[in-house]
């Protein structure tokens, strides 16, 4: 049914433009039927948007461009790829500011603010959801405008671990849409619920998140919300867990996967599949709980990934938009000059019979002096420009570092939090299962055993530790035991025993980048042979990677997060990069560090 939908839609929009010049009310409602469709049908709405953007021109008007780039920011927040929704973002800002439709500007910065809260960024965060409320309650748009950054200001306080603020917040948020019956306050109250619901599980006050869960749920049915239904089903499930009350745990668990399948973001897909984890394991039910087990662990990679790329765009804009004020300041200088030339050439034309000599010497004079402002202006954008350009360098080098020190503790968190909990249930099952009076099969403990090494594994590979206590060669020892045990790819390694040069920073950079190799060649390269190699004359050391996959050529190659991080780090550590590779013939990758540099 869905697909027989989509093909009407597609249709439709490929014969408005065949009938007629352009219907962009017809095209304007089709895209509003895809933003309809992003909280149910995430796929299908995607399509119809790509398919509209088709028909958009230079003659476009302003209401269905920037209706097609809240549809795409959406769809790109939702499939968890935050550098497009930041781009499309940008896009949607732009015919805001255009326009001076203040409510939209204020909307594209609640997003900025949620993305920087969705990536760890939570000062930034904070400082864009506060400049958002003042902008809202300074301007004439309704105040019920300010809900959604007070909700989101309760989130990241949330997050913080600062639980009375978040109340507060939460509370504050739903003070301004008191009485308010409109559609996007009944979302509202959808989302406030659910986030209340949330805190009180944080605080072990059980009958209240019920209570708050369960109008969450109310009005994301009222709402057509099915992200909100999953994630107020998720949340009831993890809460009865914890009462013990497996049966009904399952039944919101089973509810919230099924709708996190359609619409959900990477983190609430993330959250279900490790309350599915944690039920399978309460039940003892180990060939199911290892299989959310490795679904949990290709979405962590994914988020990792996909939380990597964050201000970019912001500080891109931020000094685009002095450029072009500069430039514009310019242009209404240049205006202002020839207008003044102009009035005076007329007002010499009426007298010229009389003091013609005196006409030719004053617009030589004007003459001259225009020319000589312009150049000077032009000098001075030119400084602008240079400063500005020198300025977005410096912001991206330390945008870079601080994207590189959250992945970092990214990892980190993800790998304590594996070791101390999941960790810590696996070894009481196992403990458990190994008392006389279970009886449980020599088999069902070998699956709890490489349940065990497997969640080992996992968070030795993403916490900088293990490089810390045996360094890099035992670390890299370690993942070609992985690899090979996992993926039946065949690492070999050949490692320069003095690397007692490099620096702790250094180390962890290279390992990171073999791990990021590894990872692309797994995905992309269909290799089966991967080799790792290591020297050092005591003033240089290079690492060598290889594999024998189906190859790239590097000037069409898209440039990906990943490669970006190769590079960032790379730059970093002051080394070089340099990339061997053509179709069919695998990969090289080359870094050469100056030790103690």
């Amino acid at each position: 049914m869905k697909k027989y939908f989509l093909y009407i839609l597609i249709c439709l929009s490929q014969s408005i433009s065949a009938q007629s010049v352009m219907n962009w009310d017809s095209l304007f409602r089709l895209n509003q039927v895809a933003i309809a469709l992003v909280d149910n049908d995430i796929d299908s709405a995607k399509q119809i948007n790509e398919q509209l953007f088709k028909y958009l021109s230079h003659d476009s008007p302003d209401s269905l461009s920037i209706s097609l780039w809240q549809a795409k920011r959406s769809i790109s927040f939702y499939k968890g790829n935050y550098e497009d929704a930041i781009q499309s973002n940008l896009e949607y800002l732009k015919i805001a500011k255009k326009n001076g439709d203040t409510s939209k500007m204020i909307d594209a910065l609640i997003v900025y603010g949620t993305i920087n809260y969705y990536t760890n960024a939570y000062e930034s965060a904070i400082k864009q959801i506060k400049e958002s409320i003042q902008l809202t309650l300074a301007s004439s748009v309704p105040n019920r405008f300010a809900s959604s950054p007070y909700n989101t200001l309760g989130a990241i306080y949330n997050s913080m671990n600062k639980r009375d603020s978040a109340i507060y917040y939460y509370k504050k948020s739903v003070e301004f849409i008191e009485g308010d019956s409109s559609d996007e306050s009944q979302y509202m109250r959808a989302l406030i619920y659910a986030n209340l619901g949330a805190l009180y599980i944080l605080n072990e006050e059980l009958d209240l998140a019920i209570k708050y869960l369960e109008l969450g749920i109310s009005f994301n049915k009222i709402s057509n919300r099915n992200s909100g239904l999953a994630f107020c089903s998720n949340k009831l499930g993890e809460l009865y867990l914890r009462k013990g009350e497996f049966d009904k745990a399952y039944e919101h668990i089973k509810m919230a996967d099924s709708l996190a399948k359609f619409s959900a973001t990477f983190e609430l897909q993330k959250d279900n599949k490790y309350t599915l984890l944690k039920y399978y394991l309460h039940k003892e039910n180990n060939q199911v709980a290892l299989k959310h087990l490795s679904e949990f662990n290709l979405l962590i990679d994914s988020v990792i990934a996909d939380k990597t790329s964050k201000n970019i765009q912001e500080f891109q804009t931020k000094y685009e938009v002095e450029k072009k004020e500069a430039e514009l300041e310019l242009v209404n200088e240049k205006a202002t000059n020839l207008s003044l030339a102009n009035k005076t050439k007329d007002l010499y034309i009426a007298i010229i019979m009389v003091v013609s000599a005196i006409i030719a010497i004053s617009l030589l004079a004007i003459y001259y002096s225009v020319k000589n402002k312009r150049k000077l202006v032009q000098m001075d954008l030119k400084v602008k420009e240079n400063q500005l350009d020198e300025m977005m360098a410096i912001q991206e080098s330390n945008t870079y570092s601080a994207m590189l020190k959250g992945q970092e503790k990214e990892r980190e968190r993800i790998a304590q939090d594996l070791h101390d909990r999941l960790g810590g249930t696996l070894a009481a099952l196992k403990l458990s299962l190994r008392r006389p009076e279970n009886s449980v099969g020599k088999e069902d403990l070998a699956i709890v055993d490489e349940a065990v090494n497997e969640v080992r594994s996992i968070a030795h590979n993403l916490s900088s530790g293990l490089l810390q206590k045996y360094g890099l060669n035992e670390a890299l020892l370690q993942l070609k035991q992985t690899i090979e045990r996992t993926s039946g790819i065949q690492l070999k390694v050949y490692l320069h025993q003095d690397i007692a040069l490099l620096d702790q920073t250094a180390i962890l950079g290279l390992y990171r980048i073999v791990q990021e190799l590894v990872s692309n060649t797994l995905k992309h390269a269909n290799a089966s042979e991967i080799s790792v190699q290591t020297n050092s004359d005591g003033n240089t050391f290079n690492l060598i990677y290889e594999d024998n996959g189906k190859g790239f050529n590097p000037k069409e190659v898209k440039q990906g997060i990943g490669l970006e991080n190769i590079k960032a780090r790379v730059k970093k550590m002051n080394g070089s990069l340099h990339v061997d590779a053509e179709k069919g013939r695998g990969s090289i990758f080359i870094i050469e560090l100056n030790q103690k540099s």
